[in-house]
């Protein structure tokens, strides 16, 4: 299965503790439980706790060392990576609202440690002190939205419960249930399924919406700050991790709360809320983020769909920076979750994903119609039409290189053709092409489509026989998707190969 984390040799920590710190009984209880999990610190030498927590795990990371909170913020997302569950003390209180330089967001730590645990398929438990947080918190409600039914929530009566609790499910006293991206689209497949019924009647863009529709866990609607969102949003789209991507577009959009696009009539919210759908749909596809209904790629796409749909704009728009094909990123978001689907249920949603094509081929020019050939390409193949997919590759890479104009999509079609090959029984010549097209893209290609074509390069080179090759693409592999966050193309296979399974 593909999208899924790297092995447990990663996730040195039984659990991450989040909480506010901003009363001195729950800081005692903060440093208890790091202690109580192994941590102590005896003549300036340091023993790491199997549970993390922040100030104890890494007293380095504040502003006095020359930290801000959004450096601070990617360090606990990082430690949540690292992490086996994921533990959130809700008191009640609210927690530090996050600001980079001087632009202060209206996201907390908090949520966003919250929406990472969520996004990674950490098993969360929320322990809410009071029975009015367990029920109005916003942290407990945008958990339930996260997570649907699946939501665990304890209530608690005060702090001394509160940490027997903690202790006794962050030490491993208590089963857990993993939340993989597999296992999490298999406890929503009742929503996939409630989508079957309209797709009979090949109605589109009736699709899941990003988190519901909903606002995020009900926050503060007056935060409509279009100066904070762009600022985040051009930190988003800057950077190449996916997970400070979706870190930074998550601040944006929370900004932007009060003016949320189910609603928004704003020219200028409404370009920065396409913006924002359009990072969080692609970070999630490379993210490996195919099992999330409601925070995945496809949610996020649907939910610009309405968008524009209300506002009558156009779903396919070629005009530079108002670029907007919504027919190929709903269907490439079809694809994707076939792949992590039960087999019995693959070719429905890859039938899917082609009806998105089909509709797009209608709606736009004749001369733009080869920006689908691709994705129309990998849909042949997954139906098993080869040849009719080798001839589809071909006409896009003869498009491409007619239009001269990016040497990474050159490359890219290279390979994808050469993988056309190799399902119609021609590995030398696939791996032969595919890495041609591997050497093709650039340093400042996107590093999805890198980690995707070395994805087929490994099994290229396995078809062929070479072993030796095979295992080094797998490991030049893990370790893009290890900087980038591009888990998307990870298996078991490449894993192995690399030495790490």
């Amino acid at each position: 299965m593909r999208g899924f984390q790297p092995d447990k040799r990663s996730q040195p920590y039984s659990a991450f503790l989040a909480s506010t710190w901003s009363s001195e009984a729950v800081r005692d209880l903060r440093e208890t439980v790091w202690r109580d999990g192994g941590g102590a610190e005896t003549d300036g030498r340091r023993q790491e706790s199997r549970i993390w927590v922040a100030e104890c795990s890494s007293p380095e990371l504040n502003e006095a060392n020359g930290y801000d909170h959004l450096q601070v913020a990617d360090a606990c997302l990082d430690a949540i990576e690292a992490s086996r569950r994921f533990i959130l003390l809700d008191t009640g209180e609210q927690s530090t609202q996050i600001h980079h330089s001087s632009a202060k967001s209206s996201s907390s730590f908090l949520e966003m440690e919250l929406y990472q645990a969520a996004l990674l398929g950490r098993p969360i438990t929320l322990i809410a002190v009071g029975e009015h947080t367990a029920r109005d918190s916003p942290l407990a409600i945008l958990l339930r939205q996260m997570m649907l039914s699946r939501a665990d929530v304890r209530c608690v009566y005060d702090l001394s419960e509160a940490r027997e609790i903690l202790l006794k499910i962050a030490l491993g006293n208590e089963p857990t249930t993993a939340t993989s991206s597999k296992a999490f689209l298999r406890g929503n497949l009742a929503l996939a399924r409630r989508y079957l019924v309209r797709w009979r009647s090949r109605r589109l863009f009736e699709e899941p919406i990003f988190l519901g529709g909903l606002t995020a866990g009900g926050f503060d609607l007056r935060a409509r700050d279009a100066d904070i969102a762009e600022h985040y949003l051009t930190l988003a789209e800057s950077q190449r991790s996916m997970n400070r991507v979706l870190s930074r577009t998550w601040i944006a959009m929370r900004a932007m709360m009060g003016a949320h696009f189910s609603v928004s009539r704003d020219a200028r919210f409404v370009d920065l809320w396409n913006r924002a759908l359009k990072c969080w749909s692609r970070a999630a596809a490379w993210r490996g983020l195919h099992g999330h209904m409601l925070l995945g790629m496809l949610s996020a796409s649907s939910a610009q769909a309405a968008m524009r749909q209300r506002l009558d704009l156009p779903l396919y728009v070629n005009d530079g920076d108002d670029h907007c094909d919504l027919f190929t990123d709903i269907s490439s978001a079809y694809y994707s979750i076939a792949g992590v689907m039960p087999r019995s249920h693959r070719r429905e949603f890859y039938t899917r994903s082609e009806a998105y094509i089909r509709s797009g081929l209608e709606s736009r020019p004749t001369e733009e119609r080869h920006t689908l050939l691709p994705m129309q390409g990998s849909l042949e193949l997954r139906l098993g039409r080869f040849k009719t997919a080798r001839q589809t590759f071909k006409e896009a890479l003869a498009a491409e290189t007619l239009a001269a104009a990016n040497p990474d999509k050159i490359g890219f079609l290279t390979a994808e053709l050469g993988w056309a090959e190799l399902y119609l029984g021609h590995p030398r010549t696939a791996r032969r092409m595919i890495k041609e097209g591997l050497t093709m893209l650039t340093s400042a290609g996107h590093p999805g489509f890198r980690s995707r074509v070395l994805r087929k390069h490994v099994y290229a080179c396995l078809a062929s026989l070479s072993i030796g090759e095979a295992k080094d693409s797998a490991r030049r592999l893990t370790e893009l998707a290890r900087i980038t966050n591009t888990y998307d193309q990870l298996d078991s296979v490449v894993l192995r190969l690399s030495g790490k399974r």
